[in-house]
């Protein structure tokens, strides 16, 4: 199918096959999986340049998959003399998977980077994502190294998910300071959705670990926590964060990124006067440099057609 442009569809019975496109910097993973989804099953995008190709089809409701440049070359020639018969098998959630990160401080050694650690260097984890219906949601957990290495930075992608679910993780236990960052969230795209941020997590792998994720179906309350700046004051004023999306259990903090700003307001009061009133959850001001007694008073809502409890939340 060339590229996977509209043109190259032109005159071709697509419906109820497998499309192989070349990936290109002229058609967009998007356009290329909207283009397939026109008419057929599945889209198998040919990486046109070395290693594994990775990209986003955004929310096409088509099947799509990769291969490198050489095995895309042999399917190519098997479909067109109609030798190949492709049979797939598709598994959209993974029952188990591999968190996976090697250190290498100061440089890069200058020898194969391949990183096979046994099972008995790895950290067992079991999660466990509760919901009272299935749901399409996504979540991922990112490495972030001390600060002595990647300047305490990491990198993530958002993968799908599915509550409820049973998963048993695998991870490399962090080097030094450094640790793993855990965010999951109920919902995609448009719909509004609890997120929870984890804490600092330091598996060991010499103890397994148990873990809970996103209640659904339980009440949503105001918790400080990990995972959202907390709330500081000084001599200059305060800042204050209230994740109000948070679940029954202790290091779970949420919120509810899809609408909070439009649904919810935080405000600081001396006495009974308002001092400041902002929308969402957290906000910062000035104060005076003296002592006294401050209230912060916080609110947030939810749509009692998407969620069974806790459609008004406030905390003082």
């Amino acid at each position: 199918m060339g590229k996977g442009a509209a043109r190259d569809h032109d005159g071709i019975d697509v419906r109820g096959k497998a499309v192989i496109a070349d990936r290109s910097d002229e058609i967009s993973a998007a356009t290329r999986g909207h283009n397939a989804a026109a008419g057929a099953l599945m889209i198998i995008s040919v990486n046109d340049t070395r290693g594994r190709l990775y990209e986003s089809y955004g929310d096409q409701e088509i099947t799509s998959a990769s291969v490198r440049a050489e095995e895309g070359a042999r399917l190519i020639a098997e479909a067109e003399d109609g030798r190949g018969i492709l049979k797939v098998e598709q598994k959209r959630f993974a029952d188990h998977l591999f968190d996976l990160a090697r250190v290498y401080k100061d440089a890069i050694p200058d020898t194969a980077l391949a990183y096979r650690p046994t099972e008995d260097e790895l950290a067992k984890v079991t999660s466990r994502y509760h919901g009272d219906k299935d749901v399409l949601s996504g979540g991922n957990r990112v490495y972030v190294p001390a600060r002595e290495i990647g300047r305490g930075r990491g990198v993530g992608l958002t993968e799908y998910e599915k509550y409820p679910d049973v998963r048993t993780e695998y991870v490399s236990p962090p080097y030094g300071d450094s640790f793993w960052y855990e965010n999951h969230r109920i919902g995609t795209g448009e719909t509004p959705g609890i997120e929870q941020r984890g804490d600092k997590d330091r598996f060991r792998a010499d103890r397994p670990c148990l873990c809970r994720q996103l209640v659904r179906s339980r009440a949503a309350s105001p918790r400080f926590g990990p995972g959202f700046v907390s709330t500081i004051t000084d001599t200059r004023g305060i800042q204050v964060n209230v994740p109000m999306g948070s679940d029954s259990g202790p290091g779970h903090p949420g919120s509810m990124p899809g609408n909070e700003y439009d649904a919810g307001t935080i405000a600081l009061f001396d006495g009974e006067r308002l001092g400041k009133q902002a929308p969402g959850r957290a906000f910062s001001a000035a104060l005076p440099p003296e002592t006294k007694p401050y209230r912060i008073v916080a609110q947030a809502s939810r749509d009692g057609e998407l969620w069974r409890t806790s459609t008004k939340v406030a905390t003082e």
